[in-house]
C-alpha cells in the first residue's frame, strides 16, 4: 500500500527529451562523481 504523499514521487512527462533531462538532472544532483554519467541526446 502507498500513502497519499507517495503520489508526489511520480512525475508525468509527455516528451521523451523531458524524461531524459529529468533523469540526467537527478543523476547529476545525487552523484556527480559517478563512473557512468548519463547525458542528453545530441
Amino acid at each position: 500500500m502507498i500513502g497519499a504523499h507517495d503520489l508526489d514521487l511520480f512525475i508525468i512527462e509527455d516528451a521523451p527529451v523531458k524524461v531524459v533531462r529529468r533523469v540526467v538532472e537527478f543523476h547529476e544532483k545525487i552523484n556527480s562523481d559517478a563512473q557512468y554519467a548519463p547525458s542528453l541526446p545530441a
